[in-house]
């Protein structure tokens, strides 16, 4: 695993330049991503040894990319939940019959 760059590199969108490191801070100049330069590498670093883990398992099989050049993915359209009887019109809940007797 080659740690080169892994300190200019952000962590979230996959920039690198060696002017977003300045000492201890580390801000994106791409995405303004603001973070502790050594937790930034740290990650970066983390995420290469999962990606070398993952191809020894995978083998060839598959391409693997850093999360910071992937695109996000898309959300899916969550199906409306189905409605009880008790939410229908003209059905009463518990809370309106107590409301109703009292």
């Amino acid at each position: 695993m080659n740690p080169k760059h892994t300190s200019q590199k952000c962590n979230v969108c996959g920039h690198v330049d060696a002017e977003s490191r300045d000492k201890e801070k580390f801000i994106c100049v791409s995405c303004n991503h603001m973070a502790q330069a050594d937790i930034n590498a740290a990650k970066n670093i983390k995420e290469l040894a999962m990606l070398s883990i993952a191809s020894m398992v995978l083998g060839d099989s598959q391409e693997l990319e850093p999360r910071g050049l992937l695109r996000p993915k898309q959300r899916k359209e969550t199906s409306v939940r189905r409605q009880g009887k008790r939410t229908e019109p003209g059905n009463l809940s518990n809370k309106d019959i107590e409301r109703l007797v009292s």
